[in-house]
Parts: structure tokens; C-alpha cells; sequence
């Protein structure tokens, strides 16, 4: 299902977001929803990523004799 919905730009935005636009063969209106989809998905990628670090975090590593475990290091 799509909506319309009222969105405000100033005229230089507007220009330039119309040609983007029209470069990448999409509508304005397409293209501004393609983007959307672009920053959400990464956002959604970041906060999942997060908590991936944090749980790692506090579930905490074992050190034996300069060795780390329960990490994957690559060593150069």
C-alpha cells in the first residue's frame, strides 16, 4: 500500500533532488522513497550491529597467557 503525503522543500533541494531523479530513471517521488528505504535499512543494520558488540561486551572475553578467547582475532 503507498500514501501520499504532504512534504515540504526549498527550491534549491528540490532541483537537485528532480535532477538526481531524473538521472536515475525514477520519479521524484520514487526516488525519494528509495532513499528512505537506503537510510532505514542502515539504521536498521547499525542498531543490530550494536547490540551484536554489546552482548559480546558483556558476555566478556577470557585472557590465558596473552591469548584471547572467545574472540576471532586476525593476526598480522
Amino acid at each position: 500500500m503507498t500514501r501520499n503525503i504532504p512534504l515540504k522543500f526549498n527550491d534549491g533541494l528540490l532541483t537537485r533532488a528532480g535532477k538526481s531523479a531524473v538521472e536515475a530513471d525514477r520519479s521524484p517521488s520514487a526516488w525519494v522513497a528509495d532513499l528512505m528505504g537506503e537510510i532505514l535499512d542502515k539504521q536498521a543494520d547499525s542498531r543490530l550491529a550494536r547490540r551484536r558488540a554489546l552482548a559480546r561486551m558483556e558476555k566478556g572475553f577470557q585472557i590465558h597467557r596473552g591469548k584471547i578467547f572467545g574472540a576471532k582475532l586476525h593476526e598480522r
